[in-house]
This record gives C-alpha cells, sequence and structure tokens, in this order.
C-alpha cells in the first residue's frame, strides 16, 4: 500500500483554528478563484458551511459566489441525498424531503433552473446547461457507479470541489470502486431494502431496485497521499477550511489503480461498521475462490489424459 508524506494528522488539520472569519460574496467569489475555478468548469461541490466561518448571507451568498465564478457555461452538481428512512411514500423531485447532506444543496434545489435527479436514495440537484445531462433518468442507472451523475461529471471532464470537508464526502471515489470492479461493490446490502418507489418524469409510479449502494466512507482519506503524489489536489483555503480541486476523470483512474494494488484499501478499520465488514466477508470470499480454482488447474505436463 502506498504511504506518501501527507499524514492524517494533516486530515484532521484541514480547519484552521482561531475565531470564524467573516465572509462577504466578493470574499468568496475571490477565494474560489485563487481555488482554481474557471469560467465555464463543470463541477461536483461537496460543502460543510459551518467549516469555513462566518458568511455574511449564508448559503445563497455562497450560491452566488460559485455560480458566478462558473458564469452561464459552467455546472455546479451536489448530492442531495434524502436521510435514510426519510421517504413516507414514492420520492417526488418536484417535492423532495429535505437534503441528508446540508442546507446548500436545499438552497441550490430551490433556484430555478435547478433540476432534482429521481433517485430514491442518492438524488443529486444541478444547475447550469449540463444539468439536464447529468441527472436524466437516474433511476434507471448505478447510483453513484457507472453511469451515474457523477461518472457523467467525469465524461464531461468535470472537476470535484471539496471545501471544508475531506474525501468522506468525496461521492466520485465510489465511482471508482465500480470501475475497479472490487469484489464487495454491487453486492447485496441487507440492512437496505431491495427497492423504493419513485414517480417518473411523467408522475408514474415506479419502483426501483436498489443495486450498487455504496458502503462506508469513512477509510476514503487513506487515499490522499496517493492522489497528491499523482499530482490530481489543487489545495487552497477558504475562511477556515481548506479547499480541495480535483479532475473527476482522473480521480476515478487512481482509485482503480490504487484498489488494484490493495483491494481493501478504502475501508476502514472500525470493528463496529457494517458496511466495511461486510465488504471484507465479500473480498474474502473472492481470494477462497480464487485459491479453490488455482488449486485445481493442471499443467499439460501434469495431466495423463493429454497427450
Amino acid at each position: 500500500m502506498y504511504s506518501g508524506n501527507i499524514t492524517f494528522m494533516d486530515i484532521r488539520q484541514d480547519y484552521a483554528p482561531g475565531p470564524p472569519p467573516r465572509l462577504t460574496y466578493e470574499d468568496m467569489f475571490q477565494r474560489l478563484t485563487q481555488a482554481g475555478l474557471k469560467h465555464g468548469d463543470n463541477v461536483t461541490f461537496h460543502v460543510s458551511l459551518s467549516s469555513i466561518g462566518w458568511m455574511i448571507g449564508g448559503a445563497e451568498a455562497l450560491l452566488d459566489a460559485l455560480l458566478d465564478r462558473l458564469g452561464p457555461a459552467g455546472t455546479v452538481m451536489m448530492p442531495r441525498f434524502p436521510p435514510y428512512g426519510s421517504l413516507d411514500g414514492p420520492f417526488d423531485c418536484h417535492h423532495p424531503p429535505p437534503s441528508g447532506t446540508g442546507t446548500v444543496p436545499d438552497a441550490l434545489g430551490q433556484r430555478q433552473g435547478a433540476v432534482i435527479s429521481i433517485h430514491p436514495t442518492h438524488s443529486v440537484v444541478a444547475l447550469g446547461p449540463e444539468a439536464e445531462f447529468l441527472t436524466a433518468r437516474h433511476y434507471t442507472v448505478s447510483p453513484v457507479g457507472i453511469g451515474s451523475p457523477f461518472d457523467r461529471m467525469a465524461e464531461i471532464g468535470g472537476l470535484v470541489l471539496l471545501l471544508g470537508v475531506n474525501h468522506l464526502a468525496n461521492t466520485t471515489i465510489h465511482t471508482g470502486e465500480a470501475y475497479a470492479g472490487v469484489a464487495y461493490w454491487g453486492r447485496p446490502r441487507p440492512d437496505r431494502p431491495d427497492g423504493l418507489w419513485v414517480l417518473d418524469e411523467k408522475r408514474n409510479r415506479r419502483w426501483v431496485q436498489l443495486r450498487e449502494i455504496p458502503g462506508d466512507a469513512k477509510g476514503f482519506n487513506r487515499i490522499e497521499p496517493f492522489l497528491v503524489e499523482r499530482g490530481l489536489i489543487a489545495f487552497g483555503r477558504i475562511g477556515r477550511a481548506r479547499t480541495r480541486l480535483i479532475p473527476s476523470q482522473p480521480l476515478i483512474e487512481a482509485v482503480t489503480d490504487y484498489l488494484e494494488e490493495e483491494p481493501d484499501g478504502l475501508l476502514c478499520d472500525q470493528p463496529d461498521c457494517f458496511p466495511c465488514n461486510l465488504a471484507r466477508h465479500y473480498l474474502h470470499l473472492k481470494r477462497g475462490t480464487r485459491r479453490a480454482l488455482n488449486s485445481g488447474r493442471r499443467s499439460p505436463q501434469s495431466n495423463p489424459s493429454l497427450p
């Protein structure tokens, strides 16, 4: 397993000590520019608003600065995952439950032109020229894997911006797990239902099979030194919070390479983590099957039935 110079202590120091700074729209626009965002960029945005400091104008001012920085040619997408168990009926993208991923996705979803994808567990919200492409028929594809909005963002050359959060929030890493084909990807999750109802584009009830529901992300910070070595992360700071700007497609490719070396490299070590323990179980089954196949093979010279 790769071991670089960036340590978990660096991860824990993502937030600068001291009193929270006061940030205006102008401050935020300037800091987003310094973070590496340009006009016309397409961005998957993960943020903890409280980690930044005191943002004057709150989520709305933050979104104003971000959208103005991207300009009319750019698109922002955010995960807007419903809290688990929050659906009393079919998921309705026109009247979704409050976001389980913070207030900023909720605020983005209320903007004119925003599109919320139809998925009962891993819905996203997008605003900009690519919003329809990113969100289309989400209920027919993997929630976060191949063909998902996160994969589509990579397809159009998009970026991942982490603001006040680290890789525990970086959903695109799950997309890399899917492409890596690790043994635990796509396996059943007995702690989740088989499926849930949604209302599709025509307002018809549709049963969505919950396949490829991702596992836990508690081990995702382990990949940061690997990404740094490849030069994939542009670091910055806004207020108290560190920023990370990462190109989506190279990120997915790096995850697949990382998991080729160590298939359990993104799993956490917490003994009571059910998803990671389940993932290790599937990895163990695959290794056992591989050993059994290898032990059953014979070379042509050792097979007496062959001439």
